[in-house]
Order: structure tokens, then C-alpha cells, then sequence
């Protein structure tokens, strides 16, 4: 038996593109690698990775599309709205740590060698200093992110093909899994190590995040790209929110 369905273009089209408009499917959107929605489901938030910017998709009406972070330019430029450069935005998740009246306000992204905060309400873009530790030979590239009940952000990098714990607001970080060689691109699979942080992943992305869930206790699932391997990491909980001193490797 068929069962109905609705499939409706909402917003952009066949061709890439970087055009915002006031008619969802006129808009053009280029290389969408991360949405968010909010929790009245009134706005959808798309990352256009190779327009370097964040794009608003109104849910209602003829679904009008507006830029709301970015100004195309690729960077790490702090500002407001489009007057802040964000380099290829892959992931979005709100900062829950805010109270309930605030859920939707700021939100967390992850970009090109850069994690960055932004306020919705303000338009006002900041960089999380994790990125502080990062050299132009061994970026960390910041690409998942998950956020625990205990707000330590928890961070996939492509770059050191690891995965770190982060304090949002001093930037301080730790890794937790991966050994964040050098050689990460040089390999084809994944070698175990004699601790979690010795193993050698290749290069991470996506990830997500199981907490406090009885018949599945505490993991992160992580995707390994490089190995085509997708893994399952399972910790002690809670984990600890790192300290301003810890090893940036």
C-alpha cells in the first residue's frame, strides 16, 4: 500500500549559488553542510559552506531567505552579522547552557581552523579561543560538536583528527580521544593505541552525542571520513570541564 507524502522544495534550487530572497525557492544556496532549527520552528539556519556565511529560512509563507552571518569572505574577522567573516560554517548547535527564555539565541558553529559563537538576536560573531593553540602547519579544524548537561563542548577536528573537550568560555581544551598526529593524512584506516587518546583515527567529522540515556548509558559516535569507519567512544562521565593550564595537544 503507498502511503502519501508531501515533498516540497523549501529553499534553493538545482544550481549553487549565493542569492538571498524573498521567495525561498528563488534563493541560491552553495555547498548546505549543517541546519538548525529553532524551537518554535518559525526559522531554519543552513551553513552555505562555500559562500562563507548562514543563512535564515523563514518557515512560513513563501519561505524568504536572508543572510544573517557572514559576508562572504572567508576568515576569522569577529563582527556583527555581515560584517563578520566565517570560514566554510559546517555544524550548528545551540548553547543550551542559556536559560529556557534564551534557548534560541546563541548558537555554536564550526569552521574552517575556528569555532565561533553567534547571537541571533544581535548578529554579534565571536570566535571561541580554542583556536588560540593552532598553527598554520597544524590547525585543529573544527568540524562536530555535541554539548554536554555539564556545558563542556565536545569537538570533532579534521585537522588532528582527534576529539577534544572544551570549556566555551576560556577556550581551554583537552583531548580526549585521537593522538592528534601529524601523519593523519597519510594513512588509509584507523590504528588502536594502548589508551583511547593513542589511537590513531584518520580524519574525523561528524558526531553526536548520547547522555544519560538508561538502555544506552553514556557514548559519542564519531565518523571517522578517511576510514569510512564510523565509532562508538564510550568515557568517563561526566567529563571533566578542562582547566585554562591543559596541554593544547
Amino acid at each position: 500500500m503507498s502511503q502519501a507524502f508531501s515533498l516540497l522544495p523549501l529553499a534553493g534550487g538545482l544550481h549553487s549559488g549565493d542569492r538571498d530572497s524573498e521567495r525561498g525557492v528563488d534563493a541560491r544556496l552553495d555547498y548546505v553542510t549543517g541546519l538548525l532549527v529553532s524551537s518554535d520552528a518559525e526559522r531554519l539556519y543552513a551553513c552555505c559552506n562555500q559562500s562563507n556565511k548562514i543563512r535564515c529560512i523563514k518557515l512560513s509563507g513563501e519561505n524568504p531567505v536572508t543572510t544573517v552571518c557572514g559576508s562572504g569572505e572567508s576568515g576569522t574577522t569577529d563582527g556583527v552579522g555581515t560584517g563578520a567573516a566565517i570560514h566554510e560554517p559546517r555544524v550548528m548547535i545551540w548553547d543550551e547552557r542559556t536559560n529556557s527564555a534564551d534557548r534560541d539565541r546563541w548558537m555554536f558553529v564550526s569552521s574552517v581552523n575556528a569555532l565561533r559563537r553567534f547571537d541571533t538576536q544581535t548578529g554579534a560573531v565571536s570566535r571561541v579561543p580554542i583556536t588560540e593553540y593552532a598553527t598554520a602547519n597544524d590547525p585543529l579544524n573544527p568540524w562536530g560538536l555535541a554539548l554536554t548537561a555539564s556545558g563542556v563542548l565536545i569537538v570533532t577536528c579534521a585537522g588532528t583528527s582527534a576529539v577534544y573537550a572544551v570549556d566555551p568560555d576560556s577556550g581551554a581544551f583537552r583531548r580526549i580521544a585521537g593522538d592528534g598526529s601529524a601523519d593523519r593524512f597519510d594513512r588509509i584506516g584507523c590504528a588502536w593505541g594502548d589508551a583511547l587518546t593513542a589511537t590513531k583515527f584518520n580524519v574525523l567529522h561528524g558526531m553526536c552525542l548520547i547522555e544519560n540515556q538508561s538502555d544506552m548509558q553514556n557514548a559519542l559516535f564519531v565518523a571517522d571520513y578517511g576510514s569510512n569507519t564510523v565509532f562508538r567512544i564510550e568515557l568517563e562521565w561526566p567529563i571533566a570541564r578542562p582547566l585554562s593550564d591543559s596541554n593544547p595537544k
